[in-house]
Formats: structure tokens, C-alpha cells, sequence
């Protein structure tokens, strides 16, 4: 059995050999836009793209795999995986005092059975909002400002609502938090839980 402090160390050690394949081995002149020349870049990953799409590229192959550990937990060298605290997805994992905490199998099944609830509930939540204005806006307001406004209204909601998707993914608690940040109306989404 490992330790918090060396699972810690497999999964930050994960962490920097991702971001060093995100290293530019070689760039090449590729056109140029309003702002000057542009340049096609190969990193040692193999990855290629724009040279200015990089350091999100970086980023996003790092929460890919934050969400991955904390979905599925840690696995070392293909054994069976170390499941641990979904707060990572909240916490900043380059931070010095940063920690895995290991959880066991139980709790995981407890956190997977919450996110199955939560999932459904914003699902439904979705389609009881998305109905409500499009439906109702597009019958009244078709053709003029006020249902453009809507839309646009609707468009930001839904933004807010893919947002709290990437939570969704965690716990009930973290949930709870994020809905109310989010989602104007929390409390009808909120009310809907157990």
C-alpha cells in the first residue's frame, strides 16, 4: 500500500513529464494574419499546432488528466488503482502544501452513485430551462429584440451550466458550492436533490 506523500509524488511526476511533452522541438513559417507571421509548432509529443495554441493545449492535457485520476484513480505500473479525494479538481496541484488524499473503495461508490444522482438532475435541469425560454420566448418574440436578448441571455446560462458540468464530476458538497456560484436560480436546481 502507498502512501499519500508517494502517490503525491507518482502523480506530479505524471503532471511535469506531460508538460514537458508539450516542449516546441522544431517550428516552421506558416502565414501571416493581422498581428504578423504565424508559425506551425511540433512538440516532443508529437502534438502540432499554431505555436500560440501551446501553452492551452498544455493546459488542458493537465485537467485532462487531473479529471482522469480523479474519476478513475491512480494506477501504478497497471495495478489496481489508488482512488483519491475528487477535491482535486478544485485545488491547485502545483501549490507546495498540495496532497493526494487516498479514499477507499466504499467512498469511491458513494461518489459515483452522487454524481450519477447530480448528472441526471442537471440534465433534466437543462431541459426544463432550455424549454422554458426558448420554447416560450420563440412563440412571443420571434423576429424582434426581445427574444434576441433572450437568446443571448440563454447563451451565457447555458455557458454557466457547461461550467458546472466540470463539477458535477466531483462531489455533492463541491456541487452545491459551484450551483450557487453559477446558476442564477440555484435554488430550484438545488431543490431538486436528496
Amino acid at each position: 500500500m502507498m502512501t499519500n506523500v508517494e502517490l503525491t509524488s507518482i502523480f506530479l511526476n505524471e503532471i511535469s513529464e506531460i508538460e514537458d511533452g508539450y516542449e516546441v522541438v522544431e517550428c516552421e513559417q506558416d502565414g501571416h494574419d493581422k498581428y504578423g507571421s504565424l508559425r506551425w509548432a511540433f512538440c516532443k509529443n508529437g502534438y502540432s499546432c499554431r505555436s500560440y495554441m501551446i501553452k492551452s493545449e498544455k493546459k488542458n492535457a493537465v485537467s485532462d488528466y487531473i479529471k482522469s485520476v480523479s474519476d478513475y484513480g491512480l494506477s501504478i505500473d497497471g495495478g489496481r488503482p489508488y482512488y483519491v479525494d475528487p477535491k482535486i479538481m478544485l485545488e491547485d496541484v502545483m501549490s507546495e502544501d498540495f496532497q493526494l488524499v487516498q479514499i477507499t473503495d466504499e467512498e469511491k461508490e458513494g461518489y459515483f452513485k452522487e454524481k450519477e444522482e447530480i448528472i441526471k438532475i442537471v440534465e433534466a435541469y437543462k431541459i426544463h430551462e432550455k424549454n422554458k425560454i426558448f420554447i416560450s420566448d420563440w412563440n412571443r418574440y420571434s423576429g424582434n429584440t426581445q427574444y434576441m436578448h433572450g437568446v443571448l441571455k440563454n447563451e451565457k446560462y447555458e455557458k454557466r451550466m457547461n461550467d458546472l458540468d466540470n463539477v458535477v464530476l466531483t462531489n455533492k458538497d463541491m456541487f452545491i458550492k459551484t450551483a450557487k456560484k453559477y446558476v442564477d436560480n440555484s435554488d430550484d436546481l438545488l431543490g431538486r436533490l436528496n
